[in-house]
C-alpha cells in the first residue's frame, strides 16, 4: 500500500537491474524508487543491438605459397544499456608475404567485449605454414613440408592442403585460405587451392560475402581462385595475377607465384550495428562510420575504421 507520504507499507518490492531481469512489479513510491537507484538495481532501459563484427584478412603467402584466411566472424543480437560507452575496434588488413615468406595474420575487430579473430597468413612455398586465425591460411606447396593453419570455432574455417609436385611442372602448389563459411580447398595439379567460402550477411539490405579466403599461388599452372572473389583474392602463377582481400570485408589476399613471388594483402575489417528508428547510435572522434535505413524501423551503421580506444554509445 502507498502511504500519503509516498512510501510504501508492507514487504519490499523486489526489482532486479543489471544483474537479473531487468524488471520491476509491484506498485512503487518514490523513496523506495530512489533507494534501488542508488543500488544500481533498477532496471536500465535496454537498446537492441544486432551485430556483424568481421576482422581483418590474413594476408597470402609468397612464393608459391598458401592464401591468407577470412577474418573472424561473429553475428548476434545482444541488449545494451542506454548512455554506456561500448569499444569499436576495426581490424586491419594482413599483409602479404614477401619472397617465399608467410603472410601476416589480420588485425582483430571488437565490439564491447565481442572480439573476431584476425585472419591467418598464408603458408609460405618454401615450407613454411599457414598462420592460424579467424580461418586459418593456406598451406604452401607440400613438397617443401608447409600444412595449413586452423580457424577459430565458431568463427571460421581451416585453410586447405598444398600438394608436392603432382602437376605438369612438377613444383607444387598453395591451397586456399579457409573462409567463415568453408575450408579452403586443396591444391589440385598446378592448380592452386580455391579460398574458403565466406559468410553471406544481409544487415545493410543487400546479401554480401565477407571473410573469404584467398587462393593459392602456382608455378607455371593456374592460380587459385579466391573464395566469393573479389572478397577473397585470387592467387597468382608465373605470369602474375596474386589479388589483395576486398577492403572493410574481411577477405584473404592470395598467394604469389613464381617469380612475381610476393602475396597480395588481405582485406580491412568491419563492425555493422542495427538498432531500432527511436535510438541513436553516437561514436568516438576516431570513428568512421555511415548509417543507413535498408530496413524498416530500424537504422543500421556501418563502421569502416575504428581504433582500439574508440567507442559507440546508444541514446
Amino acid at each position: 500500500m502507498v502511504k500519503s507520504n509516498g512510501g510504501v507499507t508492507g514487504t519490499r518490492n523486489s526489482a532486479t537491474g543489471l544483474s537479473g531481469a531487468n524488471k520491476a512489479s509491484g506498485m512503487w513510491g518514490l523513496p523506495e524508487t530512489g533507494l534501488y537507484v542508488k543500488e544500481s538495481n533498477w532496471p536500465q532501459v535496454t537498446v537492441e543491438v544486432t551485430y556483424l563484427v568481421v576482422a581483418g584478412g590474413g594476408g597470402g603467402g609468397g612464393y608459391i605459397g598458401g592464401g591468407g584466411g577470412g577474418g573472424g566472424v561473429l553475428n548476434s543480437v545482444v541488449y545494451l544499456n542506454k548512455s554506456t560507452a561500448y569499444t569499436v575496434t576495426i581490424g586491419g588488413a594482413g599483409s602479404g608475404g614477401s619472397g617465399t615468406g608467410q603472410g601476416g595474420n589480420g588485425g582483430n575487430s571488437v565490439f564491447k567485449d565481442q572480439t573476431s579473430v584476425g585472419g591467418g597468413g598464408g603458408g609460405g612455398g618454401e615450407g613454411l605454414n599457414g598462420i592460424s586465425g579467424g580461418s586459418g591460411g593456406g598451406g604452401g606447396r607440400a613438397g617443401r613440408g608447409s600444412t595449413y593453419g586452423s580457424g577459430t570455432a565458431g568463427q571460421g574455417y581451416r585453410g586447405g592442403s598444398g600438394n608436392s609436385g603432382t602437376g605438369a611442372d612438377g613444383v607444387g602448389t598453395g591451397a586456399g585460405g579457409g573462409g567463415a563459411g568453408a575450408i579452403g580447398g586443396d591444391a589440385s595439379g598446378s592448380t592452386g587451392g580455391t579460398g574458403g567460402t565466406g559468410y553471406l550477411n544481409g544487415l545493410t539490405g543487400s546479401n554480401l560475402y565477407y571473410a573469404s579466403g584467398g587462393g593459392g599461388g602456382a608455378y607455371n599452372g593456374t592460380g587459385g581462385t579466391g573464395g566469393n572473389n573479389p572478397v577473397g583474392g585470387n592467387g597468382g602463377s608465373g605470369s602474375g595475377g596474386q589479388q589483395s582481400g576486398s577492403t572493410n570485408r574481411g577477405g584473404g589476399g592470395g598467394s604469389g607465384g613464381y617469380p612475381t613471388t610476393g602475396g597480395g594483402n588481405g582485406g580491412s575489417g568491419v563492425i555493422i550495428l542495427q538498432i531500432p528508428n527511436n535510438f541513436t547510435a553516437t561514436f568516438s572522434a576516431g570513428v568512421t562510420s555511415s548509417l543507413s535505413t535498408p530496413v524498416a524501423g530500424y537504422k543500421t551503421y556501418t563502421i569502416t575504421a575504428a581504433g582500439g580506444s574508440d567507442t559507440v554509445t546508444f541514446t
